[in-house]
């Protein structure tokens, strides 16, 4: 696999390293690096932290993900991308239809639920619920929501169901994720 890095890393032959192959937890941690106060001794042990972690991540889904080398149009990558940024913006709220997303993609179902997984290494609902789970586990993190208004304010069809994707992603409970804090 890595014998190939300048296949990789070449943007002539792949169009697929940049953002798009970023992984859910790196593009968070991103975020909560984000909502810190620049300066002093707290933010330099972060940024230290989140750039070692980016890395790691970085590293380990370039030795496990079987990467696609090949070109990928511009413009469909573009538009995944955008995809991409609708789901993550619009996490609160259901799943929107496949056919929606793939009109906002400019392209046929079969061609964005294909392109997306070979982009992504997901489908576009797994993509989206590893998100929501991410932005759950954030929010329970913060305390000032409970189980259920957490679960309420992603639009999770029951607290039920809420509990056992984050128990099966996390592999707790979110009531043992809590007690754990």
């Amino acid at each position: 696999m890595l014998q190939d890095i300048d296949k990789i890393t070449d943007p002539k032959k792949n169009t697929i390293i940049r953002f798009d192959r970023m992984s859910n937890e790196s593009y968070h941690l991103i975020q909560d690096l984000q909502k810190l106060k620049v300066g002093g001794s707290i933010f330099d042990l972060n940024l230290t932290g989140t750039v070692h972690l980016l890395l790691s991540n970085f590293f380990k889904k370039m030795s496990s993900t079987r990467i696609i080398i090949q070109t990928v149009n511009e413009v469909d990558l573009a538009n995944i991308v955008k995809c991409q940024m609708f789901l993550i913006n619009h996490i609160t709220d259901q799943f929107p239809s496949i056919l929606l997303m793939a009109r906002k993609a400019n392209m046929s179902e079969s061609k964005f639920k294909n392109l997306f997984k070979k982009i992504t290494g997901k489908t576009p609902n797994a993509f989206f619920m590893e998100n929501k789970l991410l932005k759950a586990k954030e929010l329970l993190e913060e305390n000032n929501l409970t189980i259920s208004q957490t679960s309420d304010r992603l639009s999770f069809s029951s607290n039920s169901y809420f509990a056992s994707k984050f128990k099966e992603h996390f592999g707790l409970s979110p009531k043992m994720f809590l007690n754990q804090l």
